[in-house]
This record gives C-alpha cells, sequence and structure tokens, in this order.
C-alpha cells in the first residue's frame, strides 16, 4: 500500500475517482456493495493514482496496486500507466471475484489483497506474516473506508462481517489508528468535502 503523502487529491487523482465510479457503476449496476467496495480498494490501494507503485519491495503498481501475474493477465504495463485499462481490469478481476464468491465481498476483499493462496489458507486457520497484517491493517482500514462511503451515501448497507472481521492484533502499526481526525479530514476531502 502506498505511503499517504497528501491530503488532497490532485486534479488527476479526482479525474481517476470520477473514472473508477464510472466504471463501477457500469459493472455492479444492481449491486451497491459493489460500487462502494471498487471505489474503497481504488482508494486503499493506490489513492486514485495510475503511477502508485508498491512501498514493501513488491512489483505492485497503479490505482489498483495488481501484482505481476493481474498484470499480464490484463495486459497492463507499468511503463506505461493507463488509468482506464487498470479500471477495466480492476473491474473485471473484481465482477470474477465477486461471481467466484457469491458475491461476499468480505471474501472479494480478502482474496483480492491476499491472492487465492493466502486468502484459502486464511480460510482454513492458517498464518503467515501477509495475513496477520491482512487482519491487523489493511481490513480494518478497508471497514473504515467503506463506512465512510456509506455514510456520504447516507446509506447503511448490512456489514456482513465473517469471522476474521476481528482483527488480530500482532503489534503491526495501523496506518490511521491513533489518527482518527487525520483520516476522517483525509476522507472528508478525497468524498466531496461532506
Amino acid at each position: 500500500m502506498p505511503e499517504h503523502r497528501s491530503l488532497k487529491l490532485t486534479s488527476k487523482q479526482e479525474e481517476v475517482r470520477r473514472g473508477v465510479l464510472a466504471e463501477a457503476a457500469n459493472r455492479f449496476p444492481d449491486d451497491p456493495e459493489g460500487r462502494r467496495r471498487m471505489e474503497a480498494l481504488a482508494f486503499q490501494e493506490g489513492r486514485f493514482d495510475p503511477q502508485a507503485h508498491a512501498t514493501r519491495g513488491e512489483n505492485s503498481f497503479g490505482v489498483f496496486q495488481m501484482g505481476p501475474a493481474l498484470q499480464r493477465l490484463y495486459g497492463l504495463d507499468p511503463e506505461h500507466p493507463d488509468s482506464d485499462r487498470q479500471i477495466r481490469a480492476a473491474a473485471d478481476y473484481l465482477l470474477k471475484l465477486s461471481k467466484d464468491h457469491n458475491g461476499d465481498w468480505n471474501k472479494v476483499v480478502q482474496e483480492f489483497n491476499l491472492g487465492r493462496g493466502n486468502s484459502r489458507r486464511l480460510d482454513r486457520g492458517g498464518s503467515n506474516s501477509q495475513i496477520e497484517a491482512f487482519n491487523s491493517e489493511y481490513r480494518p482500514t478497508h471497514q473504515e473506508f467503506l463506512s465512510l462511503i456509506n455514510q456520504r451515501e447516507n446509506t447503511s448497507l448490512p456489514s456482513s462481517p465473517s469471522p476474521q472481521d476481528e482483527a488480530i492484533d500482532t503489534g503491526v502499526k495501523h496506518p490511521f489508528r491513533g489518527e482518527s481526525e487525520r483520516f476522517k479530514e483525509l476522507l472528508k476531502i478525497m468524498m466531496g468535502g461532506s
């Protein structure tokens, strides 16, 4: 996940955000949770920046921080970032995962972040450093983004928590814990000042 550097979206990030919202509405017309999850993932993963690169030694890049295998599958090129192509690829992949998991968006987000192998390991009760980071950092942050998006939409969707939704305290610092006012300000700006 890229480091947070600025509270304000650039005009390019805002343009990408509008593209994400349009594609999400197109791909998930009857699934408001899918639309909101796609927006939350785009913000969480790449801060709506098509040139964002992972900061933890991974080869993930772009709006949705797709890894090398997905880059190849969807024809993405880190040397020539194309936000529209990244958004369509992520929408295709999220739609596939949604079908694979019968619309269970908790499982979709889990597999999107962890990959299939680690997602299955987590389902079987296994653990490793990536799973621990998912439980302690990624899942809670995603739920916070989703909650604020839902507040913006004046809609409360059923949260359908999975058993893993209770984060395991591994001592890994959550990127926004203890910074809730900064987090809320960031999302207020991201969500159009509401």
